[in-house]
């Protein structure tokens, strides 16, 4: 088994379709068939239109609009001789036909690059992420309220066997992170250091040490800082049960003040029979805006459950819980996922929050190029900023139908509905997607896969 450490510079896990609509909850039309289409084919183009009956998110005086898109989604992992190649994503570019707002492109993609220079040995990493936040968190999720933020890193990684069951892993990672509208573009490097002694071919205990620093180009409005932690990892697998689990410290220091506080990380898979399974992770640390992404991405868009992310310039402790339970059948996908979130800031407490979250999900092959989906997502959030909170019904419905070889139809209806203490802040959004997608993969629509 892969014995890699777990760290913010290289975390995850290659991503089922389940771990790929985990990003659902970028409620944009980009993100409306994610899921689905990177399930169906390895790679796709997509033509479409969203029709809206409250384009801006508001209470008062909803505008209805159309929003042409075309889009582009991808997912490969190819490990060759001398290079390891994983992209995922949907990314699609929008323009607004009332002018309602700028043409935009959202989405979500991750990428990595591994160049064996020499095999088992010595390798140069590329990785990008790129996706979307939030400016205001609890304002209305539409293009005025989010900016895309890119994450790219590069540098070598060294793997050397120092006994017959022990090596010794170094990383070093300079990164660029740039956003779109804020002034919080970052440059940092990230340094992990790891002995990982494998006690049997599927188990291994490791001993791990990561540093960070990170400075701002707008370093007056903005504080550098740097992040250290050490922590031991155990990696357990077996044919129906995987178990990892970490236990450390963090160190932070901004503005000249150091804090440490405990690092945990959780993870234990249990395949239950044929067609069921269940996961619970649990995850304390520190991050920032940047990690986070990367974090919710993990290594093919299947990383830690989490909720929409918003605009911060500061390290903030994070706990996130899940509990998720997964049902196969070879017609039939059901997810239902239950989410816990906390955010402590260390500067702006202003932006502290707590959220519960409920993720219901079903993929059903009705024949082989007839697909139908349903799904149900409940939240519950409290933002120490405004001293109140709101709460989140989406309920979505579509279908897909195979009309040859490549080319399908996508049909999607959304309902977002938000009650929040603050009367601003309330919406409800009727949404209806069709999308023309020409696959480039040869294999056609087909049931759910078995639980992986």
């Amino acid at each position: 088994m892969d014995s890699k450490p777990e760290s913010r510079t290289s975390r995850g896990s290659p991503a089922s379709s389940a771990g790929r609509r985990s990003l659902r909850w970028l409620w944009v039309p980009a993100a409306m068939w994610a899921g689905a289409a990177l399930a169906d084919s390895d790679a796709g183009v997509s033509l479409g239109a969203i029709y809206t009956d409250n384009v801006t998110l508001t209470d008062h005086d909803p505008k209805s609009a159309t929003i042409a898109a075309a889009g582009v989604d991808l997912a490969v992992d190819e490990q060759r001789p001398y290079a390891d190649v994983k992209v995922a994503g949907d990314v699609r570019y929008l323009k607004f036909l009332n002018d309602a707002y700028p043409n935009e492109t959202v989405g979500n993609a991750t990428g990595s690059l591994r160049a064996l220079l020499v095999p088992e040995r010595f390798a140069w990493v590329v990785r990008d992420n790129f996706g979307q936040q939030q400016l205001v968190l609890g304002a209305p999720d539409n293009p005025a309220n989010r900016e895309t933020v890119n994450y790219l890193s590069t540098g070598p990684e060294l793997n050397l066997r120092v006994a017959d069951q022990t090596r010794f892993l170094l990383t070093a990672l300079a990164s660029t992170v740039n956003y779109q509208r804020t002034n919080t573009d970052n440059r940092r490097v990230d340094v992990l250091a790891a002995l990982i002694h494998d006690l049997s071919p599927a188990a291994s205990v490791s001993l791990n040490a990561e540093g960070e620093r990170v400075r701002y180009q707008d370093d007056v409005a903005n504080p550098d800082f740097d992040r250290s932690s050490v922590y031991g990892r155990y990696v357990v697998g077996g044919a129906r049960t995987q178990f990892a689990f970490a236990a450390g410290a963090s160190r932070t220091k901004v503005l000249g003040e150091s804090g440490t506080r405990p690092l945990y990380r959780a993870e234990l898979t249990r395949v239950l029979n044929t067609r069921n399974k269940l996961k619970l992770a649990y995850d304390q640390e520190s991050f920032d805006a940047a990690t986070a992404l990367r974090n919710a991405q993990g290594d093919l868009l299947g990383g830690q459950i989490v909720p929409p992310l918003q605009r911060s310039n500061d390290p903030y402790r994070a706990q996130v819980g899940t509990a998720q339970w997964q049902y196969r059948t070879p017609r039939t996908a059901f997810d239902l996922t239950a989410t816990s979130y906390e955010e402590r800031h260390d500067l702006d407490q202003t932006i502290n929050r707590n959220r519960l979250q409920l993720e219901a999900r079903v993929d059903h092959a009705v024949r082989q190029r007839l697909g139908v989906t349903a799904s149900v997502l409940a939240a519950h959030e409290h933002l120490a900023g405004i001293a109140g909170a709101y709460d989140d019904r989406v309920v979505t419905a579509g279908m897909r139908m195979g009309l040859g070889r490549h080319l399908s139809l996508l049909v999607e209806a959304q309902r977002v509905e938000r009650r929040s203490d603050i009367a601003t802040d309330r919406y409800v959004d009727d949404r209806v997607a069709l999308f023309l997608r020409y696959g480039l993969a040869r294999k056609a629509l087909a049931g759910p896969a078995q639980a992986d």
